[in-house]
């Protein structure tokens, strides 16, 4: 086992969004970022939502591409893709996926849906041009979109905005919108699990509270691995397949870069320090506090080689 220190520098931000539907809280951090801002809706998510967090995602997407290498797993999809297949990315964020998908199926139909602002959307819809479409939606509420409209639906790292009740209803309105024989892509990654050794007492006792956190939410933290049961459930899908992958906190899985272990840790290092003022106060600390228990945290999940479970699971709605 080799080992990595879990600290990179952070990318300075080059924009600072705010709206009426967000609220901004400032604190001094670490790597110069010093004000965040907040999506405030109805949903349980309490992630970052401005620059910062796009950085952040960005980055994450580019690592879950390369776990899955590529980004249209194992071909899903392919003929449909070829002849230009109607694609919807769920929860788009940045679009960086779609943008992706549109370069090496330059002949689909692209669609991003995200909760964000109008003036967000408007934003991304220029800088896309006409060949990638963004709407406004919100995955809780029925979609904005009729019966049976797209060939291919991917959704990726929604677990921390949709209650664990509401799954059920999130597939069937997949479901709904997805044209006969269309695909389904799910790919949700958990709170970091220890696969390879025991948690520490230190360890266990955080990963603890941060599924506590969720609960109080109704989210559940670990919906990756229920993921497969969830979809076959609701007798709406067949040739279901789920895989699951690893993301290493800090440390090297054999035969990798060692850099890979690196950027996942300053991925949930970033991922910590963004939502400090919430978490420290859930855990009963100040933020000074809790910044001390990451430094000595993140070197120990390094040690004891925990990462991010990642779950993807591929589903075929029945004709």
């Amino acid at each position: 086992m080799t080992t990595e220190d879990s600290s990179t520098t952070a990318p300075s931000p080059s924009l600072h969004s705010s709206s009426d539907s967000q609220f901004e809280v400032d604190f001094r951090a670490a790597a110069s970022w010093t004000t965040r801002t907040y999506r405030k809706t109805t949903q349980s998510y309490f992630l970052e939502n401005d620059a910062t967090q796009s950085v952040r995602l960005n980055l994450q997407h580019h690592l879950v591409r390369q776990r899955f290498e590529g980004n249209n797993f194992r071909g899903i999809a392919q003929d449909l893709l070829d002849l230009g297949a109607s694609v919807l990315d769920v929860g788009c964020g940045s679009g960086i996926w779609l943008a992706e998908m549109q370069r090496d199926f330059p002949e689909g139909e692209y669609v991003g849906m995200d909760i964000q602002s109008t003036e967000w959307i408007n934003a991304f819809q220029q800088l896309s041009g006409e060949k990638i479409k963004f709407v406004q939606g919100d995955v809780l509420q029925t979609l904005p979109f009729d019966d049976e409209t797209f060939d291919y639906i991917h959704q990726q790292n929604m677990f921390a905005a949709i209650p664990a009740s509401q799954w059920p209803t999130v597939l069937a309105e997949f479901f709904r919108i997805l044209k006969p024989g269309g695909y389904i892509d799910l790919v949700e990654l958990e709170v970091p699990d220890f696969p390879n050794d025991t948690p520490s007492p230190r360890c266990a006792e955080f990963i603890s509270g941060v599924l506590s956190i969720f609960s109080a939410r109704g989210i559940n933290g670990r919906i990756g691995r229920d993921l497969k049961s969830l979809v076959e459930s609701g007798r709406l899908y067949e040739n279901i397949e789920a895989v699951e992958m690893l993301g290493p906190l800090g440390w090297t899985i054999p035969g990798e870069p060692d850099e890979i272990g690196r950027l996942w840790a300053w991925d949930y290092r970033r991922m910590l320090e963004s939502t400090e003022v919430f978490v420290s106060r859930a855990f009963g600390k100040t933020v000074e506090e809790w910044r001390e228990d990451i430094e000595v945290l993140l070197p120990e999940l390094a040690s004891l080689r925990a990462g991010f479970p990642i779950h993807r699971v591929i589903a075929q709605r029945r004709m």
